[in-house]
């Protein structure tokens, strides 16, 4: 979805906000655009923006992230990737249990 606002970088960093629900109430600094001309090697006439986002829906989106992953570890999917660089079981297993406590803590706030 394309966010477009006259005014420059503030104006499209309020509505990006306003867009997706706005801030936790604990974050008075939501939401952080970085701008570059330096194009992507895969779109050499685009410029980027990057967009870091501490939102309410935070916590949603990133159960999503971990249910998905936990589907695709439980099928195997890529394992012989990480296995072959020694990352296994526990560090899955660990990896997972992060992502579960700052969902945890996303929804307590």
């Amino acid at each position: 979805q394309h966010v477009m606002a006259a005014g420059g970088a503030q104006s499209v960093q309020s509505e990006l906000l306003e867009r997706l629900g706005g801030a936790v109430p604990w974050q008075p600094y939501a939401a952080e655009l970085r701008c570059s001309a330096q194009p992507l090697r895969s779109a050499p006439s685009s410029t980027r923006v990057s967009v870091v986002v501490n939102w309410k829906r935070s916590s949603q989106v990133l159960r999503a992230v971990h249910e998905r992953a936990r589907q695709k570890y439980a099928s195997r999917m890529f394992l012989h990737w990480y296995e072959r660089y020694d990352f296994g079981p526990d560090a899955f297993a660990q990896a997972f249990e992060v992502l579960e406590e700052v969902i945890g803590n996303y929804d307590a706030s």
